[in-house]
C-alpha cells in the first residue's frame, strides 16, 4: 500500500505540474436574423482585441434563413470558408464582437466558398456590402432565400465557451490512471 500511495503522489504531482492543453476559446453563436437564424460555435486563437482571418481557427455554424427548408451546417475547413474584410471584427475575454456602425468591414461564413452567393452567415458594417444587402446588416441565406436584419453600433455575435481538455491531455491523464490501477492489481497479488 505505501508503494501505491507513493505512485499516486508522483501521478498527481506530474498531472499537476503539466500544463493542460486546450483548444482556442471557443465562442457559442445563437443569433436571430429576422425569421432566420444562426447556431453554433467559432473557436478562435485566443487573441484579444482586432481578429483577422488567421485568428479565426475554425467554425460550426447551423444557419437557417427560415423559409422551412431547414438548417445547413457549415464546418470551417470542410465545407465551407471565411473571408473577413476591415477591421470591425474583435474578441474580449468574454465575447466575440462586431462593429456594425463601422466602415468597409465585414465578416461573411460560406459554403461552398466564400463569392459562391448560397449559403451565408454576413456580419457587415456601412458600405460593406458583403451579402448584397447594404449597410449595418446581419444576414443568413439557405440556398436563395436570404434574410437580413439591420444593426446599429457594437455588439456581441458571440460568447466565450469554457475551455475543454484537449483530447491528448485527457489520453495522458487516463494512461496515467491506468498505470496506477495496474500498480495496484499487481501489488494486491
Amino acid at each position: 500500500m505505501k508503494n501505491f500511495t507513493k505512485a499516486l503522489l508522483i501521478a498527481v504531482s506530474l498531472y499537476i505540474a503539466t500544463p493542460a492543453v486546450y483548444a482556442g476559446p471557443l465562442f457559442n453563436v445563437n443569433r436571430t436574423i429576422g425569421g432566420g437564424s444562426v447556431v453554433g460555435t467559432i473557436e478562435t486563437d485566443g487573441t484579444i482585441g482586432l481578429l483577422n482571418a488567421a485568428n479565426i481557427l475554425g467554425w460550426t455554424l447551423d444557419i437557417d434563413d427560415g423559409d422551412g427548408s431547414g438548417v445547413f451546417t457549415m464546418i470551417g475547413g470542410t465545407n465551407s470558408g471565411l473571408l473577413l474584410s476591415g477591421t470591425l471584427l474583435s474578441a474580449t475575454l468574454t465575447d466575440l464582437v462586431f462593429n456594425f456602425g463601422g466602415s468597409n468591414g465585414f465578416a461573411l461564413f460560406q459554403s461552398p466558398s466564400p463569392g459562391s452567393g448560397q449559403n451565408w452567415w454576413c456580419v457587415e458594417g456601412l458600405n460593406s456590402n458583403c451579402a448584397g444587402s447594404g449597410n449595418s446588416t446581419e444576414s443568413v441565406n439557405r440556398f436563395g432565400n436570404p434574410t437580413f436584419a439591420v444593426r446599429q453600433g457594437s455588439m456581441s455575435i458571440g460568447t466565450t465557451v469554457t475551455s475543454v481538455p484537449e483530447p491528448g491531455t485527457l489520453a495522458i491523464l487516463s494512461l496515467g490512471l491506468l498505470g496506477l490501477g495496474a500498480l495496484r492489481r499487481k501489488q494486491a497479488k
